[in-house]
């Protein structure tokens, strides 16, 4: 039995321009767990909505054409909009457009299920089952590539504000960037502790006697919820 058919590059093709899209554009803003965790769930919620879109409905290609494009629009607009809502405006932008998500996936699910009770023969297929597990199993493979992209992103950012800094010494600069590397490693909590630190805190790297036992107190700090 073939795992893999013809049929199937249909949905990593829209798998790709559509959760594939909102998790790479969303990738710079990223600056902790909690970002990175609503990523993950409108890139989910898109999957699913692609899934009846393209896998469980009757649509048109012309329809599909349309309706992928735009959801993916609005999914790429609320990862933004969610992740700069500090601004007020920008957060009523949010909560909109988290609503029309939401109400359009319900839309989705209620159609599924009634496909589902009306048409359950066609419903219940080896083909479908693939289709249906596709786009869910790239987005999965895709997380450790995303996660390991925000963090090369991350450090990049850190490092290179550190190295702009003419008032520290190298020997001080190859110390604060090993520590920060040991410290903070894979946690992109612990690296935006770091990223604050290098900003912020320029007296301190410059006059603190003990380093690296500074950097490691307040990476490792716990940030507020």
């Amino acid at each position: 039995m073939s795992i893999w058919e013809f049929s199937l590059y249909k949905d990593f093709i829209y798998w790709l321009f559509t959760t594939g899209l909102v998790l790479f554009f969303g990738v710079s803003d990223i600056k902790n767990y909690k970002d990175f965790t609503k990523i993950i769930l409108t890139a989910t919620s898109l999957t699913i909505i692609l899934e009846f879109i393209v896998g469980f409905s009757n649509f048109s290609l012309i329809w599909e054409l349309i309706l992928v494009p735009s959801l993916t629009f609005i999914s790429i607009l609320s990862v933004f909009a969610d992740l700069k809502k500090d601004d007020p405006n920008t957060k009523i932008v949010a909560k909109f457009l988290k609503n029309v998500l939401a109400i359009i996936g319900f839309g989705f699910l209620i159609y599924g299920i009634y496909k589902l009770v009306v048409d359950y023969a066609d419903f219940f297929t080896l083909s479908n089952l693939k289709s249906f597990l596709l786009p869910p199993l790239f987005t999965i493979i895709f997380l450790p590539i995303i996660y390991y992209t925000v963090l090369y992103i991350k450090y990049e950012k850190v490092f290179g504000n550190l190295r702009r800094y003419k008032f520290l010494p190298l020997e001080r600069k190859k110390n604060i960037r090993s520590s920060i590397l040991r410290y903070a490693h894979i946690n992109l909590n612990h690296l935006e502790n770091a990223n604050k630190i290098i900003l912020f805190k320029k007296r301190d790297l410059q006059n603190e006697t003990d380093i690296k036992s500074y950097l490691r107190k307040n990476v490792k700090l716990k940030q507020n919820a």
